[in-house]
């Protein structure tokens, strides 16, 4: 396996780390929503974001596509609340990849190359295009709104069909779209149509024109929990289109599992 398929598995270990695009389109099946105030919606996803577990496990079945290959292979992710995210990747049931991502670093161990890549967090910019934060990706694994902050601005796009909270407002939007140097992140979060659960979050990056969707396709209650059940993921780079399907598995919450991660001596930085 070489750097670039490290570089595979780290999107999806990132991302596992995943579609539908954009807004819902409009069709004669689908009912208008209800109104509902911005205040409203806001409370809902400040709800969301503040029920996270001590500890996270899933046995999770991944498959991975982008314009030149296609995987498919299991996951076994372990995430220790604001602390860390452990992740072992087997193929054919043969072990391939050990990660670990804490708040200042990203760590992968190739076993089958005998390399390993070890980086600040910066690292994932440079391959996604957008700097994520370990208590981001967390997030994203657990199906919470990324970087939630309740004591900001937000503003609910008006959509007959979808109840869509932003970090901005639509016309800074459109704004972005049409300027080459918006270098502000736009983040849409959509809420199911009894306003309830997180269904999808979009995240944008105008200057690099990427674009990357988080669809909760199916969720499931754990321990009074709902955490993600089925989750796809679409990410667009100027350089690459990727899409990765995940199906959570004996999932757990609040149940203390160890985290491992070793480097033997005799492995090499990935090259």
């Amino acid at each position: 396996m070489n750097r670039s398929i490290t570089k595979i598995l780290t999107l999806t270990v990132i991302s596992v780390v995943l579609t539908a695009c954009g807004v819902q389109q409009v069709n004669d099946k689908l009912d208008k929503l209800p109104r509902m105030k911005t205040n409203d919606l806001v409370d809902v996803l400040d709800s969301i974001s503040l029920l996270k577990p001590e500890h996270f496990y899933s046995k999770i079945s991944t498959d991975f596509s982008d314009g030149h290959v296609s995987y498919s292979f299991k996951t076994s992710l372990r995430v220790r609340r604001d602390s860390a995210i452990n992740a072992f990747i087997t193929y054919a049931n043969i072990p391939m990849i050990t990660a670990m991502i804490t708040p200042d670093t990203l760590t992968i161990v190739n076993r089958r190359e005998k390399c390993y890549i070890q980086e600040n967090m910066e690292y994932l910019k440079s391959i996604l295009g957008v700097e994520f934060k370990q208590r981001n990706l967390e997030e994203i694994f657990l199906g919470q709104p990324i970087d939630w902050n309740k004591d900001e601005k937000y503003f609910q796009i008006h959509d007959p069909y979808n109840y869509i909270i932003s970090s901005h407002k639509k016309r800074q939007i459109k704004k972005a779209d049409k300027k080459d140097d918006y270098d502000e992140i736009i983040l849409l979060y959509y809420l199911d149509n009894k306003a309830q659960n997180l269904n999808k979050i979009v995240i944008e990056n105008p200057i690099d024109t990427t674009h990357i969707e988080v669809n909760y396709k199916k969720r499931q209650m754990v321990d009074s929990l709902n955490v993600p059940e089925l989750v796809d993921v679409l990410i667009t780079t100027p350089r690459d289109t990727i899409n990765i399907a995940m199906d959570y598995n004996k999932t757990k919450v609040n149940q203390r599992k160890k985290l491992y991660l070793a480097i033997p001596d005799d492995y090499e930085e990935c090259q």
